[in-house]
């Protein structure tokens, strides 16, 4: 038992990530929003057979890490919105279709005939509510990559490993091309999470909102069509996400995303 333990304690991270995979991949078309909690079911299994009950807690107990500068709740909550809005309006510029609200994604859910701005808060809550991801990804897998690994260099190792996440997601397309937009913008986006959870103490709950309103602005603002030249509002906006986490990159250093000291957690 003591072998055991000690062998899955040395190599946490990567028994980790296989039982996340194992835990989510086969039901990833079965289970819908909820196939997240896989994620966060192995993050708990794993925390318990290395750390303990004591390990188990002081996970679930950055959930309730909110008292943050209302700041960064404004960053977390409006953020996603403000570089998607930057994406549309650069790709209008550049000579793209008319802004649509015709064809954003929420009408293939609530309906065409629907007034979308009622369904906005709701959906946001219900993305809340059903994502388990950011245990996974922000609760277990990033500690372990930043015991070894600069705040960047981890950023942008979780973000290959999210992106490839979602491979059964475009799998049955055979669209190889949206698997490598995906994995480009996780790696980006994951960035921009390191920069968020380094700078609210390790906050899960900060992580998942930023997470669930990055859903909501990709549902509800308009990624409209070919822009030019073959280039679509989906390319404008992973290469401006990735502008911006260099932007932060260049403000906060590699090191930690941060100025304030790093987010502890014991592993």
């Amino acid at each position: 038992m003591t072998h055991t333990h000690e062998f899955l304690k040395r190599h946490s991270l990567a028994t980790g990530l296989v039982l996340m995979f194992a835990l989510t991949w086969p039901f990833y078309s079965h289970v819908g929003l909820f196939v997240g909690y896989g994620l966060a079911l192995a993050s708990l299994i794993m925390t318990g057979l290395t750390l303990g009950w004591a390990g188990v807690r002081a996970l679930l107990s950055r959930f309730l890490i909110w008292r943050i500068d209302v700041r960064w709740y404004l960053v977390t909550l409006l953020g996603p919105a403000v570089l998607t809005v930057a994406a549309v309006g650069l790709g209008y510029a550049l000579g793209g279709a008319e802004l649509d609200f015709g064809s954003v994604d929420a009408r293939w859910i609530f309906g065409r005939s629907t007034n979308l701005w009622v369904y906005v808060v709701p959906f946001f809550l219900v993305d809340l509510i059903t994502n388990g991801e950011e245990m996974g990804w922000r609760g277990y897998v990033l500690p372990r990559l930043r015991a070894r690994y600069s705040a960047l260099a981890s950023s942008l190792i979780l973000g290959a490993v999210w992106g490839l996440w979602h491979l059964p997601k475009f799998w049955a397309a055979g669209d190889a091309a949206a698997v490598v937009w995906a994995i480009l913008h996780n790696i980006a986006m994951a960035v921009l999470f390191t920069w968020v959870y380094e700078n609210t103490s390790g906050s899960l709950l900060i992580a998942t909102l930023f997470h669930a309103a990055t859903n909501t602005a990709g549902v509800f603002l308009p990624m409209a069509s070919i822009v030019m030249d073959g280039v679509t509002i989906q390319m404008i906006a992973i290469g401006i996400e990735f502008v911006a986490a260099f932007a932060f990159v260049l403000a906060t250093g590699p090191a930690r995303l941060s100025r304030r000291s790093p987010a502890q957690v014991r592993l």
